[in-house]
């Protein structure tokens, strides 16, 4: 977090005595445009976790709500999103390895419907 405010306060101090004279707000369209593209690369990350998550705990019949499961299953195969978590999950399982002691839990090697 250090480095994130130095990096933070260089980039400020930078456009606040660079463009001084010019009348555009340059710091808060690069915080806006920033702060957009963290986002949808964290809410992509959040949906392919829980398209992941949904996927493994449906894999195995559920006693008394198989139908519900059954729902879940057809809604994954159905998709616009799977195709691109297919894609990424290589990716994925890269950036997340280091944080993991040892192994990778099966969760990244399942193949989606």
């Amino acid at each position: 977090m250090l480095i994130v405010f130095f990096v933070w306060s260089g980039i400020n101090l930078g456009v606040r005595f660079g463009f001084e004279q010019a009348s555009l707000r340059l710091g808060g369209t690069v915080d806006r445009l920033a702060g957009m593209a963290l986002g949808l690369i964290s809410g992509f990350f959040w949906a392919t976790v829980l398209t992941l998550a949904l996927n493994f705990m449906t894999s195995v019949p559920w006693i008394n709500y198989n139908t519900v499961r059954l729902f879940i299953r057809e809604g994954i195969a159905r998709s616009l999103l799977v195709p691109m978590i297919i894609t990424t999950l290589p990716v994925l399982a890269q950036l997340v390895s280091p944080w993991m002691s040892g192994y990778l839990p099966p969760i990244f090697f399942q193949q989606l419907p």
